[in-house]
């Protein structure tokens, strides 16, 4: 059952496009037509991606109140729990927000590296209407086969991945010594450490072992996240920061 609906909802819909692109594309060229998708798929989620970014940073505004709140009630982990939330609606947000768009993104993920990790055609997955070329370039821009490795793009992919986090996940400021551990504080410290770090270096190594369609996509992703960062930063107060 899960299997049918991620093939009909999310992998062959992908597919379509990305085979659709390739094919009104003069030279057929699937590395361009990898980058239109990707774009376009971001276009489509943009409003889920965008309140998701927006929710992230008003919970880093809010964090010193919240600070504030733990160390208050300390010793009343309901009581904390209680006005940590008010402070939430009282300012219009939802904590969890963001989860929800990211499970609604895990599926649109996986169909796009599903596509590009094994580019052929494959008429089990084609709509009857769905154009399809007598051959599918794979080398991008007469550059790059995207269907062979690529350290370059690969370094690529981590690099923008790393630009994206490091301004997603601003550094925590640093520890007061007046002020008490938190797990909280500790747990936030160590997923930061590994979204800026660890991810991009997971991304470089993956990238440099499969088809450089699957850097490609990454880089182009992170390169579109990075932007949308950037943009909701500097309009901040206008979002309602």
């Amino acid at each position: 059952m899960f299997s049918f609906l991620y093939h009909t909802i999310f992998l062959e819909p992908v597919y379509n496009l990305l085979v659709f692109f390739a094919s009104i594309l003069p030279t057929h060229d699937v590395g361009l037509s990898i980058i239109i998708v990707t774009v376009a798929i971001r276009l489509i989620t943009l409003p889920l991606q965008h309140r998701s970014v927006v929710v992230q940073r008003k919970l880093k505004t809010l964090e010193p109140h919240v600070q504030k709140i733990r160390d208050t009630h300390k010793d009343n982990p309901q009581e904390q729990g209680m006005k940590i939330m008010a402070l939430y609606r009282e300012h219009g947000v939802n904590p969890f927000s963001g989860f929800l768009t990211l499970l609604i993104q895990i599926p649109i993920i996986i169909a796009l590296y599903h596509v590009v990790s094994d580019i052929r055609i494959i008429p089990e997955l084609l709509y009857s209407f769905t154009p399809t070329p007598d051959v599918l370039n794979t080398t991008l821009l007469g550059l790059i086969d995207v269907s062979e490795r690529s350290i370059a793009l690969a370094i690529m992919a981590g690099l923008f991945q790393f630009l994206q986090t490091k301004y997603a996940f601003p550094d925590l400021p640093k520890d007061d010594k007046e002020v008490e551990p938190s797990f909280q504080r500790d747990f936030a410290k160590s997923m930061q450490v590994q979204m800026k770090y660890f991810l991009p270096l997971f991304i470089v190594v993956f990238g440099a072992t499969l088809p450089a369609a699957v850097s490609i996509y990454w880089a182009v992703n992170s390169g579109l996240a990075l932007v949308h960062e950037l943009y909701v930063k500097k309009n901040a107060e206008e979002i309602g920061e």
